[in-house]
């Protein structure tokens, strides 16, 4: 979770912190979540969000294409 909140001094500033919720680094976590996935047969995501993923990255890729013919 990131926590932006007003620098002291006055000076206008803004500073960010980020406070974990635990000390596990989030290798270990995504290791321990596919090892429970693999073990209890079970799948993090659906055939349903692979296909809104696709989705999502042609609508990058078309607006990128737009982007650079508009500029060409």
């Amino acid at each position: 979770m990131a926590v932006r909140e007003k620098a002291p001094g006055g000076g206008g500033g803004f500073q960010e912190r980020r406070v974990r919720e635990t000390y596990t680094d989030a290798y270990t976590l995504e290791l321990e979540e596919l090892y429970w996935c693999v073990v209890e047969a079970r799948s993090k995501t659906s055939v349903a969000d692979a296909r809104r993923d696709v989705e999502l990255f042609q609508m990058i890729l078309r607006a990128g294409a737009a982007k650079l013919e508009g500029s060409a």
